[in-house]
C-alpha cells in the first residue's frame, strides 16, 4: 500500500513535469495512464496486437 502511494506521488510529479510539454493528444493518453494503468496496458496490447482476436 505504502509503496503504490509512493508510486503514484511519483507518477503525479512527473506528469506535472511533462505536461508542460506534452501535445493535447499526449496529455490525455498520459493521464488515462496514470489514472487507470491497467486500462492503458490492455490498450497497449490490444495495439500491439498481442490480444487474442477471435474474428481471426
Amino acid at each position: 500500500m505504502l509503496h503504490g502511494l509512493k508510486y503514484t506521488i511519483f507518477n503525479c510529479i512527473f506528469f506535472h513535469n511533462m505536461y508542460q510539454i506534452m501535445s493535447a493528444q499526449t496529455k490525455i493518453y498520459y493521464f488515462i495512464w496514470i489514472c487507470n494503468p491497467y486500462i492503458s496496458l490492455i490498450v497497449f496490447l490490444d495495439n500491439h496486437g498481442f490480444k487474442k482476436r477471435s474474428d481471426s
